[in-house]
């Protein structure tokens, strides 16, 4: 994975932004820890402090619940915290997922510069197989077609990569955020 995230702009979606590289190391979250995960995973309280009415419901400092999110972020347990974004809503009608089939000593610096754009909200490698020979994906977010054919299409001609196409969604299905350590993550 190179890249999960949308940052949207209404300036170019051609843009270029740093895309954070790290090396995670695994660590079981104990008790503490998951029900930390539980209670910031819901809506942030629109409030002026809603670490703090986090910290009240999980019986901790505010600067304790902050100092351990912190520790999240760092060891790549949280991601980020935002605002969902409904990006057709926001005036970005046009989705559409880049696919391309990258050699595969290039596909991490494909993906790294792909994930860069700031119109692309994804980018990851996937398997292949018989029938689908497209290793990499990256979803591109444009105001209109043309504004996300013109970017996969500068992109390719940048990386000279041959083999590609762009999948544009016809509709959004409901979208619904993972809630971890609940009854529906454990069924």
């Amino acid at each position: 994975m190179f890249k999960i995230g949308v940052r949207l702009t209404y300036g170019n979606i051609g843009e270029r932004e740093e895309v954070e590289e790290r090396e995670l190391v695994y660590k079981p979250l104990g008790e503490k820890e998951i029900e930390v995960v539980r209670v910031t995973q819901e809506d942030m309280p629109l409030v002026k402090r809603p670490f703090l009415e986090w910290a009240k419901k999980l019986n901790m400092e505010e600067k304790e619940l902050i100092k351990l999110m912190n520790l999240f972020k760092i060891g790549g347990v949280l991601r980020r915290i935002g605002a969902i974004i409904f990006h057709r809503r926001a005036g970005f009608t046009a989705n559409g997922m880049a696919v391309w089939n990258v050699e595969k000593e290039k596909v991490e610096e494909v993906g790294r510069f792909i994930a860069g754009f700031k119109g692309v909200s994804h980018c990851y490698e996937r398997t292949t197989n018989s029938v689908w020979k497209y290793n990499l994906f990256s979803m591109v977010h444009g105001r209109d077609r043309d504004e996300v054919e013109a970017l996969v299409k500068k992109t390719a001609e940048e990386l000279s990569l041959k083999d590609y196409k762009v999948l544009f969604s016809k509709r959004e299905f409901k979208k619904e955020r993972v809630k971890y350590f609940t009854d529906d993550f454990y069924a």
